[in-house]
């Protein structure tokens, strides 16, 4: 039960697709300086919104959410030296 506490309430579908709307709006914004920032409301709303979507979400709906991602990382398209473990299936979507 104390566990139940703490439940992230963003995991409700309104207020998911709240997120979701409000971090298109700064993401549209996202070459303002400002919003670039750690602790920005870009990046707050972003944390927020990722942890909100849980893994085994299908990936059509992360983009309906969160709108294409900046880079799709898988095994043909490696970044750098980082996710060099993943399964053929997997993919890793960063956003900026």
């Amino acid at each position: 039960m104390a566990q139940n506490c703490c439940k992230l309430l963003a995991r409700d579908k309104q207020n998911i697709k709240a997120l979701s709307k409000r971090y298109k709006q700064l993401r549209y914004l996202s070459s303002n300086d400002c919003c670039q920032n750690f602790g920005s409301g870009l990046m707050d709303v972003m944390q927020l919104l990722g942890d909100s979507i849980s893994d085994g979400t299908p990936r059509k709906q992360i983009i309906e959410l969160m709108s294409m991602p900046d880079i799709i990382v898988d095994t043909e398209h490696p970044l750098e030296h980082h996710f060099i473990n993943l399964f053929p299936s997997e993919k890793v979507f960063i956003y900026y």
